[in-house]
């Protein structure tokens, strides 16, 4: 399992590396694969990437930091898909759909994708988590199963959405934690 990666160009790296501790020491090995888009920047760039995000797609930081969220769709993802995802990102919405997406090596898998903008929060990045559903998805037609798909569906939404708002609390915490040692600095500063 590779480290999560993230932007060294957004700024505290301090920052990036307790989200990383805070998110372990919250969910542990239950969070499921997650990157954060900084909806400030031209194109969204994806700024941070779990390793779970990593090993999902089989890529190296390089391949997804700095790269819009699309870079992870394939050619056969649903053009109406994706963009339902991407007006979620720039709305107060939540979404989720099913997409078609490769792996560096090229294998294609059932990508679940839940997101919520952290606009909702009122911080600047867009939370996306995302799970294999392959075998839901190929399993679907199978008699006596949709139970069981029925019921493993929503284990796996449910786990994307537990990490994408701890991901989301945390930052927001972590923010304000930055903005109180400013104010803080500058205050001691005045005095």
């Amino acid at each position: 399992t590779m480290p999560a990666a993230f932007d060294g160009s957004t700024g505290d790296e301090d920052s990036w590396e307790q989200l990383t501790e805070d998110v372990y020491e919250e969910l542990g090995m239950a969070a499921s694969a997650f990157l954060l888009l900084d909806m400030t920047r031209n194109g969204s760039p994806c700024v941070y990437a779990s390793s779970s995000m990593l090993d999902l797609f089989g890529c190296q930081p390089e391949d997804i930091l700095g790269q819009p969220w699309t870079a992870m769709c394939g050619e056969a993802t649903d053009v109406d898909d994706r963009r339902a995802l991407e007006s979620a990102m720039y709305s107060m919405e939540e979404c989720s759909r099913c997409l078609v997406c490769p792996t560096k090596s090229g294998q294609f898998f059932w990508n679940h994708v839940y997101l919520e903008p952290g606009s909702r929060q009122g911080v600047q990045y867009t939370c996306l988590s995302c799970h294999d559903v392959t075998h839901l998805v190929e399993s679907g037609g199978e008699p006596g199963s949709n139970a069981e798909v029925v019921e493993e569906a929503s284990r796996v939404q449910a786990l994307q959405v537990s990490t994408v708002k701890t991901v989301l609390a945390i930052l927001v915490a972590l923010l304000s934690n930055q903005e109180g040692s400013e104010g803080g600095e500058r205050r001691g500063a005045e005095g």
